[in-house]
């Protein structure tokens, strides 16, 4: 079986260049309006039904009339370009085509490969698709040009249905289907669903996941073939009462895109369903429904979805297994608070809110990059001091405004003995809010482990070592001047102390507090980590990857994933 691991999309309307890591079920593209979105769906169906034209063929170059094909952009081909026409390569003027790759493997063991539809202009404004030169792999082509079962389908989005349908034959409503205009024949489509002997195809197994959505839904579909002209397609809601069907034409808009998704992934079983901005018609809560669904399905159907949004609802919904892709200026890019603040989404499309301490907070922010399907769900509030850090009322007010699942509240452990850190956390001890405490002084110490600096810096463990007895050497007095100057902030804090006298000696606190392997416990990773970075600098050690996870490293602050995962 061919799992796709990733599409690329290259000089295509709004595209550049935009390279799409696809999940096993769903993939959501994010971004401001003309980064490319829709752009990369139909350059993807395109190049699809390219291939399914039955004169195209492999290891060849053949050129069609636009007009000859179910789905196409444009009749002018030389326009589709992005920001330049199309052109063939003539003497020293190169080639400019759309490209389709896609990344494949037969299974996750497998090598990757590489399949690749060049789209270009032919001579008269026909299409010229050049598979030639084992472009396209034997595997995916065969999936690709199977006119029996669409590799991908297309859902555009939903402008309403005609009044009223005559039945068609097969081949002219899978034609209709492919072109992105399935709204015109959807009760021809609903009529194949009911007369399919295949037992997973059927009217019930649509209104059940229609029903998943929307409550209730219950569609009914008519035709007798001597006797009717017309399909008498009707359907009852949840809030109808009795046995009252209602006509599918006086069906709300996103009854009826929600009917049309699952109709196609029922009948037509995709490898590929594209779908622009399923949320249009939705309310938040239905967003989150579909989702769920869409995404347990398409695993069901082994699918997989790709689909456009504005809504920071929809992607909270999305599961773990989801991959979020954010475009801009027709092309990929890492997720930027920038674009979230012009899409007008804030935080409101992460469930976890971190509060943090820290006002700069790039080293917990490397941490939780050791979990990209935490990451996604996380949002981070920096603070100026844990004296700026909100108590449980206002994180409470603050997930109740936000709708976000929890809210965990970061501080440094800053030489706090077992007991305080319990009697901290009380303070938060409520639902869906919770304080994380570091395990020792803050959140630089996890990343300051002997074992891992010599790996990350390229220097022997002896030397690091070495260097670590140095700095503790050198840096003692302000070390503990530091320690002093906590204790004693620990004393005068009145959520842990009526009066500073109640709290322990500093003496006493050293002894109580775990020290850990290395003493971060009662020393500070900020300081520690600054003398550090130096001194590595100047061995000739690499530094870059100091505060920050290295691919492949062992896992840090476990104490922290747990908390974000309870």
């Amino acid at each position: 079986m061919v799992k796709l691991v990733s599409i690329r999309v290259r000089n295509f309307k709004a595209v550049r260049d935009a390279l799409i890591p696809l999940s096993d079920g769903l993939t959501v593209l994010v971004g401001e309006n003309s980064s490319g979105k829709s752009s990369v769906l139909q350059a993807i169906h395109w190049a699809c039904r390219c291939i399914a034209h039955p004169r195209a063929q492999r290891n060849q170059s053949r050129s069609i009339a636009a007009h000859d094909f179910d789905f196409y952009p444009t009749e002018q081909v030389r326009k589709v370009g992005h920001n330049r026409e199309l052109r063939q390569g003539r003497g020293p003027n190169r080639e400019v085509s759309v490209r389709v790759s896609f990344e494949h493997g037969i299974d996750d063991d497998a090598p990757v490969q590489e399949s690749t539809v060049k789209l270009s202009q032919g001579n008269n404004d026909v299409i010229k698709i050049d598979l030639q030169n084992d472009l396209i792999s034997s595997d995916l082509y065969e999936l690709m040009s199977n006119r029996d079962r669409p590799f991908s389908s297309y859902i555009p989005g939903l402008a309403g249905i005609p009044l009223a349908e005559e039945k068609r034959s097969r081949l002219p409503i899978l034609r209709q289907a492919a072109s992105g205009d399935a709204n015109a024949v959807l009760r021809n489509i609903l009529l194949q669903i009911k007369e399919s002997n295949d037992p997973q195809v059927s009217l019930e197994r649509l209104s059940e996941l229609c029903s998943e959505v929307l409550d209730e839904v219950d569609i009914q579909v008519n035709f007798s073939e001597g006797r009717d002209f017309l399909i008498d397609c009707t359907l009852r809601t949840h809030g109808m009462h009795g046995g009252y069907f209602t006509p599918l034409e006086l069906a709300g808009t996103g009854v009826l895109q929600c009917i049309q998704i699952f109709s196609y992934l029922i009948l037509y079983r995709p490898k590929i369903l594209l779908i622009d901005e399923p949320d249009a018609h939705l309310h938040p809560s239905r967003q989150e429904d579909l989702i769920a669904v869409l995404s347990r399905v398409a695993k069901e159907y082994e699918s997989s979805v790709i689909l456009t949004t504005h809504s920071p609802n929809l992607v909270k919904a999305l599961p773990e297994s989801a991959n979020v892709v954010w475009m801009k200026d027709g092309g990929v890019i890492d997720e930027g608070d920038a674009v979230r603040q012009k899409m007008g989404w804030g935080i409101l499309d992460k469930r976890i809110i971190i509060i943090t301490e820290d006002s700069k907070p790039e080293e917990l922010r490397s941490l939780i990059k050791q979990w990209p399907e935490l990451e996604r769900q996380i949002a981070i509030w920096p603070v100026n001091g844990h004296t700026a850090l909100p108590n449980k009322d206002a994180c409470e007010a603050l997930l109740s405004m936000t709708g976000a699942a929890k809210i965990l509240v970061h501080r440094d452990g800053d030489f706090m003995t077992p007991s305080e850190r319990d009697k901290m956390a009380l303070k938060y001890d409520c639902e869906n809010v919770s304080l994380w405490i570091t395990d020792f002084s803050d959140v630089e110490s996890f990343f300051l482990q002997p074992e891992r600096i010599a790996s990350v810096s390229g220097l022997e463990l002896p030397v690091i070592r070495e260097v670590f007895s140095e700095i503790r050497a050198e840096l003692q007095d302000r070390l503990d001047d530091d320690f002093v100057a906590k204790r004693q902030m620990l004393a005068e804090d009145r959520r842990l102390y009526a009066h500073r006298d109640q709290a322990p000696k500093v003496s006493m606190a050293r002894i109580e507090i775990n020290k850990g392997p290395d003493d971060f416990g009662i020393i500070k990773g900020k300081t520690f980590s600054k003398k550090l970075k130096q001194e590595i600098s100047q061995r000739g050690g690499d530094t870059s990857n100091f505060l920050r996870i290295v691919e492949g490293e062992a896992e840090l602050a476990i104490s922290l994933r747990e908390a974000l995962s309870e």
